[in-house]
This record gives structure tokens, sequence and C-alpha cells, in this order.
């Protein structure tokens, strides 16, 4: 029985690990962009909805900065993020803007 086992050929070579995902194995350059987009994904694709309180305030921030920056050139992607992160804010927390009263700096 020992002679059948060494007289027959290899098996073939297993491969080990996961099977890529498409034809062939992504390059080192492939990964890394997948890895960019799904990045820019998490940061900026997200529901308002479903943020927390504190990476809304980040954000509107952030927007405001953009706002007030003038030689740049995103202001009014910037004025439209900070809507609707605004009225998220309105909208989550029940606030009344018709009841709030503007407090101005007087002119001088």
């Amino acid at each position: 029985m020992n002679a059948k086992k060494a007289d027959a050929p290899p098996a073939p070579a297993k491969r080990r690990g996961r099977p890529p995902a498409g034809e062939r194995a992504m390059s080192n350059a492939e990964r890394q962009r997948r890895y960019r987009r799904r990045r820019f994904n998490a940061l900026y694709e997200i529901d308002p909805a479903e943020m927390a309180r504190v990476t809304l305030l980040e954000r509107l921030a952030a927007a405001l900065r953009t706002i007030e920056d003038p030689g740049s050139e995103l202001r009014e992607g910037a004025a439209h993020e900070a809507e609707n992160l605004l009225a998220e804010i309105v909208t989550r927390y029940e606030l009344n803007l018709a009841r709030m009263k503007r407090i101005t700096k007087p002119n001088k």
C-alpha cells in the first residue's frame, strides 16, 4: 500500500487565505484607493440623522470655517451642508426658531 502512495502524483497545493474579490488579487494601489474611498464615504456620505451630536457640531464648524474663508471655492457647497446640519439640529432638539430672539451687537 505504501508503494501506491509513493507513485501517485502530489496533490495540488491548496491556496491559503481569502479568495480575491475579482478575477485576480488587488494591487497595493487598488487596495489603497478602496481604503481611501471607504474613509471618505464614512466621513462625508453619512446621513445627518445618524450622526452623533459631537459629529454634527464638528461638521457644522468645518462648514462655517469654509464659508468664512474669502478665497474658498467651496463656499456654496459648505453653505448647503451647513443648512442641512442646522436643519437636523433644529429637528432633533425640537427647537422653535420663530420664538428665538436674535441678539445682535449694536453698530458703532
